[in-house]
C-alpha cells in the first residue's frame, strides 16, 4: 500500500471520528427536545436555544444526511423511543423529580464550560428557572447521554497517559505520607518513563525487523516506506506494536493495584470520575440500538444509572492479553481501560480510553 492510500485512510479515520461528533451532539439535541415535549417544557427549551447552536445543528444535519442517509431518518425516532422507555422506566419519585423542573439545556461544547458549575461531565441540564447565575441553586441535574451499539462499551472518558495519576487519582496526594510508598508525581514521573522506554524498544525493533538504520526514534523513512496506523501494519509488526501495549497495561495494572491496596474508598472514587460519575447528583443515560446487517439504528434497550448505585465491590480482572487493557469487575458491570495513541503510533503521545459495560439492566 502506497504512502497515498495511507494518507486517505487516515483521512477517512478523522471523518469518521468527527461524524461520530456530529451524530453524538445530534442525538442529544433529540432526546432534550422529545423530553421538553413529554416534559411540557418545549416553550422555555426552544426560547433558550442559542442561534450558534442553531447554526451547529443545521451543520450536523446536513452531514449526516450526505454520510449516512439511513441514520438520518431514523435517529430522531431512535431518540424519541429512547425518551418515552426511559420516562416509563423511571420511578414515581424520580419522574416526578424531572417534571418538578421548569428549565431544560442542551449543554454540549457550547455551554458546559461556562460559569462555575460542574457541568463538564454533563449533555443536558435541568435546572429551576433563575433570574441570573448569581441565584443559581444547587437543586439542578446534569445528564450525561450516551448512545452506543447494543452489547458493546460504552466510552466515558479519554485521558492522556502522561497526566493520569495526576488528574485522575489526585485524591492521593493529599493522603498521608505515611500511607504512600511514593508521591503521586513519582508514581506518574516513573510511569511515564517505563512507557518512553518501552516506546524506545518497541521503535528499535521495529527498524531492525525492517532493516532500518535506528537513530533513536521514528523518522521520514518509516512514515515514507510504512504505516503509521496500528491496523495496518504487517503482522509481525503488529505483535512488535502489541507487545509494547501489553508492557504498559501490565505496568498499568501493578500502579492500579498498589493505589487500591493504599486506601479502596478513595481509590473507587477516582475510578467513578473516570466513568463519568463526578458530580454526586448527576444521573447518566445509555441509549442502545441494534447493530443487525438491515438494522442498525433502531432502540434495543437503555440504561440509567446513579452515583449512588455504583457502590458495589470491585474486583480487578485479569488484564486482557495483547491489547493492552486493564479490567476491573464491579456487580452488575465492567470498567476497561484501554491504552491506545492518540492518533499514529509513532508518536509518544498516548491516550487511556475509560469505558464501560453493563452486564445487566439496572434502573
Amino acid at each position: 500500500m502506497s504512502y497515498h492510500d495511507h494518507k486517505k485512510l487516515e483521512n477517512n479515520d478523522q471523518k469518521e471520528a468527527l461524524f461520530n461528533e456530529y451524530k453524538g451532539n445530534l442525538f442529544e439535541y433529540l432526546v432534550a427536545d422529545e423530553l421538553a415535549r413529554q416534559l411540557s417544557l418545549s416553550s422555555f427549551f426552544y426560547q433558550n436555544l442559542s442561534v450558534e447552536l442553531l447554526e451547529r445543528l443545521k451543520i450536523y444535519q446536513e452531514t449526516l444526511l450526505s454520510y449516512d442517509a439511513e441514520l438520518y431518518k431514523k435517529l430522531p425516532l431512535l431518540a424519541k423511543n429512547f425518551v418515552v422507555d426511559l420516562l416509563s422506566a423511571l420511578s414515581v419519585e424520580e419522574k416526578k423529580k424531572l417534571s418538578g423542573y421548569s428549565c431544560l439545556y442542551v449543554l454540549g461544547k457550547l455551554q458546559a464550560n461556562s460559569g462555575t458549575r460542574l457541568w463538564d461531565e454533563a449533555d443536558l441540564l435541568f435546572r429551576h428557572h433563575v433570574h441570573s447565575e448569581s441565584e443559581a441553586n444547587s437543586d439542578e441535574l446534569p445528564i450525561s447521554l450516551k448512545l452506543s451499539k447494543k452489547g458493546s462499551f460504552t466510552n466515558t472518558k479519554s485521558a492522556g497517559i502522561k497526566s493520569f495519576f495526576l488528574n485522575y487519582f489526585k485524591i492521593f496526594g493529599s493522603l498521608p505520607n505515611h500511607k504512600l510508598s511514593v508521591s503521586l508525581e513519582e508514581r506518574q514521573s516513573r510511569f511515564n518513563q517505563f512507557m518512553d522506554n518501552s516506546f524506545d524498544q518497541m521503535t528499535f525493533q521495529l527498524y531492525e525487523r525492517n532493516g532500518l538504520n535506528y537513530q533513536g526514534s521514528f523518522g521520514a523513512e518509516w512514515a515514507e516506506n510504512f504505516t503509521e496506523l496500528p491496523g495496518l501494519l504487517a503482522p509481525p509488526d503488529h505483535q512488535i506494536l502489541m507487545d509494547h501495549y501489553k508492557r504498559l497495561s501490565d505496568y498499568l495494572l501493578q500502579e492500579l493495584k498498589e493505589l487500591f491496596e493504599i486506601d479502596s474508598l478513595s481509590f473507587k472514587e477516582c475510578l467513578l470520575e473516570l466513568m463519568g460519575f463526578k458530580s454526586a447528583s448527576s444521573w447518566q443515560w445509555t441509549c442502545y440500538h441494534q447493530d443487525h446487517l438491515y438494522d442498525h439504528y433502531s432502540f434495543y434497550d437503555l440504561d440509567f444509572w446513579r452515583k449512588k448505585l455504583m457502590s458495589s465491590d470491585l474486583n480487578f480482572g485479569e488484564e486482557t492479553s495483547g491489547f493492552g487493557t486493564v479490567n476491573f469487575h464491579f456487580d452488575n458491570f465492567q470498567v476497561q481501560l484501554r491504552i491506545k495513541p492518540m492518533n499514529k503510533f509513532t508518536s509518544k503521545a498516548y491516550k487511556i480510553n475509560c469505558s464501560m459495560k453493563w452486564q445487566k439492566v439496572k434502573v
